[in-house]
């Protein structure tokens, strides 16, 4: 009994052993964790196998790994580059392409490092074509130069493939990346530049015309223009100078539109009205001299020869006309222009061509205010100051004006035109008025070859010149001080520009003695638009020393819907900021 109770006391002890009762009650350690893997190597993966573009990243992949190839996580990689300079890398591995070279990427950890070469190259990114402008006249020339740039926006000396088409123009190179497009005849070529898959196109646009090219001016070109095949105009010439000298002179489109024959910048033009400044300039510098005064009296004075035609009777208001009225268009005709009317029918239904005979008609026409109370616009007031200038010169009124204003600008080509086609001077281009056919005094055809306005108009506006040579003119009284010195002082020119308020009250434009003044900021602006048959000539002096002369061969007002082409040019010349140093003329 003793054996069966001492096993069971064994069994039982075993059991709650077992079951976790009873025994000793401290508890069990835990086992110590295995020590942390050595990094054996670093692998690098993602770097790029071609070579890198300037600009453009690439992320790279560090993996430690231990000494039988296993994965190792959670430890902290440091990257570096050898050139920095070449290709920057951050501390998530993105490598950032900086310039052409090659650079070593190393990510270390735990001390042990691996590495990548990453070469990085300048690609080309963008091509454009670069040039002066992409209007031209035929026998311009123009420098492109095609500009390569990579992905930073650097230029990249590189040769690029240049061809053209189109017969407007030819291109010759003159580096690699460099040509010269020279306008050979009227219409558009296209200049293409190709670099690999990278290629760009610039379309030039020839018209015809003359004269030098003015980069910094360049603009005017493609608004004379759009402006000429806008307003339908044959041919135009403008000039610009600035305190003296000339910075702009082209001429464009066709002095005859039959023949082809291109407008040239020596090309003679119908000024039209734009005579009348001319013919003012004269008087102006007579008075200065002493030989007249702007109070005379010329129909009391100097023109008492010039007696109405038989059967007229005389306005006895006349003999208070003065030299200042004639030139300010106040002595007291009518604005119907009935003193144009009659002296007009002196050259078209009488036939008349000598100038005094003509004038003679006029001064039996009677006043209808009294002189110096009103304006009313007329070419007769200025065809008589034509005859004052010969009467206290004794001098052919063309001649006077040619040695009083002139010569001293050194125009030497400027003349009164003619009418017949014959008697015209070789030099000047063919007119053009809008008109259907005429008879009239000289054969049949067009208005401006056989209507006698060339011989009507004289001192109001019968000149013909060039718009360089108008300018030459304009430089030596505009004030301004240039190569050549004014022939009228500063108080003439003031005289000259002043606003008769009796006439003119208020601020606005006005009709001075000779010019239509504007004041403006810094001063006033001084103009004269002009029509004749087969012309059209707008003439400005601006306040900043800025001249300018535009001159077409179809008459003032017959362009498309009426239009005229000074608006548009003296709006660009306007906001014209930078200007050449421009030449002595």
């Amino acid at each position: 009994m003793k054996h069966a109770r001492f096993v069971g006391l064994v069994l039982l002890t075993a059991a709650l052993n077992a079951c976790g009762g009873g025994g000793d009650s401290t508890s069990t350690q835990p086992p110590t964790p295995p020590a942390p893997a050595s990094v054996a190597s670093v692998q690098l993966s993602g770097a790029p196998v071609t070579p890198l573009d300037v600009g453009l990243t690439a992320t790279l992949t560090a993996t430690p790994r231990s000494a039988d190839g296993a994965a190792i996580s959670g430890r902290t990689v440091t990257w570096t580059s050898s050139g920095s300079a070449v290709a920057t890398v951050s501390s998530s591995g993105v490598v950032s392409a900086v310039s052409t070279g090659q650079t070593t990427i190393t990510a270390t950890v735990d001390g042990v490092s691996g590495s990548a070469t990453v070469q990085v190259l300048a690609l080309p990114s963008s091509l454009v074509l670069l040039s002066g402008g992409r209007w031209l006249l035929v026998g311009d020339t123009l420098q492109l130069t095609a500009e390569v740039r990579d992905r930073l926006g650097r230029a990249m000396d590189t040769t690029v493939a240049r061809t053209i088409t189109g017969g407007a123009a030819t291109l010759s190179m003159s580096g690699p990346r460099a040509a010269v497009a020279t306008a050979a005849a009227p219409g558009t070529a296209t200049v293409r530049a190709t670099l690999g898959a990278l290629s760009t196109e610039l379309t030039l646009n020839v018209a015809s015309g003359g004269g030098v090219r003015v980069g910094a001016l360049a603009m005017l070109d493609s608004i004379v223009v759009n402006e000429l095949r806008r307003l339908g105009i044959p041919g135009a010439s403008v000039a610009v100078a600035r305190n003296g000298a000339l910075m702009f002179a082209r001429a464009y489109g066709y002095a005859d539109t039959a023949t082809r024959r291109p407008m040239a910048t020596n090309t003679m033009l119908r000024v039209g009205s734009t005579s009348k400044p001319l013919t003012a300039v004269a008087v102006h510098r007579l008075v200065q001299e002493g030989a007249l005064s702007l109070d005379d009296k010329p129909f009391a004075q100097q023109l008492t020869a010039l007696t109405p035609r038989p059967g007229q009777s005389e306005d006895a208001r006349l003999a208070q006309v003065t030299v200042r009225d004639l030139l300010q268009h106040s002595a007291g005709w009518a604005t119907t222009r009935a003193v144009d009317d009659s002296v007009w029918a002196a050259f078209w239904r009488d036939g008349v061509n000598d100038q005094f005979a003509a004038a003679r008609y006029g001064r039996g026409v009677p006043l209808t205010v009294t002189p110096g109370t009103q304006f009313a616009y007329n070419n007769y007031g200025y065809q008589l100051l034509g005859r004052v200038i010969e009467q206290v010169t004794g001098e052919s009124y063309e001649d006077a004006v040619k040695r009083l204003v002139l010569a001293p600008a050194g125009v030497t080509a400027m003349r009164l035109g003619r009418t017949p086609l014959a008697a015209r001077d070789a030099r000047e281009a063919t007119c053009y008025d809008g008109l259907p056919s005429t008879t009239g005094r000289f054969g049949t055809g067009a208005w401006c070859d056989v209507v006698p306005g060339m011989e009507y108009y004289e001192a109001s506006g019968s000149w013909i010149g060039s718009a360089t040579d108008m300018l030459r003119w304009m430089s030596v009284v505009d004030g301004h001080q240039g190569a050549r010195a004014d022939v009228l002082s500063a108080a003439t020119i003031s005289s000259m520009t002043a606003r008769n308020s009796t006439l003119w009250p208020g601020t606005g434009p006005f009709y001075a003695l000779g010019w239509e003044v504007m004041n403006e900021a810094g001063g006033s602006r001084w103009y004269h638009g002009g029509a004749a048959m087969g012309g059209d000539g707008h003439i400005t002096r601006l306040p900043n020393g800025v001249s300018v002369v535009i001159l077409a061969n179809l008459t003032r007002g017959s362009g498309a819907g009426g239009g005229t082409l000074d608006p548009a040019v003296i709006a660009a010349v306007r906001a014209i900021s930078a200007w050449p140093s421009g030449v002595d003329f």
